[in-house]
């Protein structure tokens, strides 16, 4: 039998989602809700792929970064100003995967896809490749 809350949250995100495009159906909030934990993250990911256009952004970035670092991580030296470039690629990654993982649990807990993006935005580098 669901809990009174379940009831009183299925209830509000019924009439809510009907004049909020940006909230998950209950149909969809309640499948992503099913299943073990890891399967339901890989579930929340794959819809907020599909309706968040930033956290798209921030996989590509984090992507991105992860392999600008290891063809830095292949030189063997590299020069101060190299130094610092990795240091504040390791911070951007570090910060793409601290906002998407934020965006993971606000869809778990609210149901919703359309956040408000952060104030600072997150770009993509470049890096010589050598």
């Amino acid at each position: 039998m669901p809990s009174c809350s379940s009831v009183i949250l299925t209830a509000d995100r019924k009439r809510i989602n009907e004049a909020d495009p940006g909230l998950l159906s209950i149909t969809t909030f309640n499948h992503l809700m099913k299943g073990e934990s890891m399967e339901r993250e890989e579930k929340v990911i794959e819809v907020l792929r599909e309706r968040n256009w930033h956290f798209r952004h921030l996989e590509k970035l984090h992507e991105e970064l992860d392999q600008s670092l290891q063809v830095m991580g292949r030189r063997r030296v590299l020069t101060p100003q190299e130094e610092i470039q990795k240091k504040e690629f390791q911070k951007k990654k570090l910060a793409a995967k601290d906002e998407m993982v934020e965006m993971i649990r606000q869809c778990k807990t609210t149901g919703r896809t359309d956040f408000q993006r952060p104030a600072k935005r997150l770009s993509i580098p470049s890096v010589e490749k050598h």
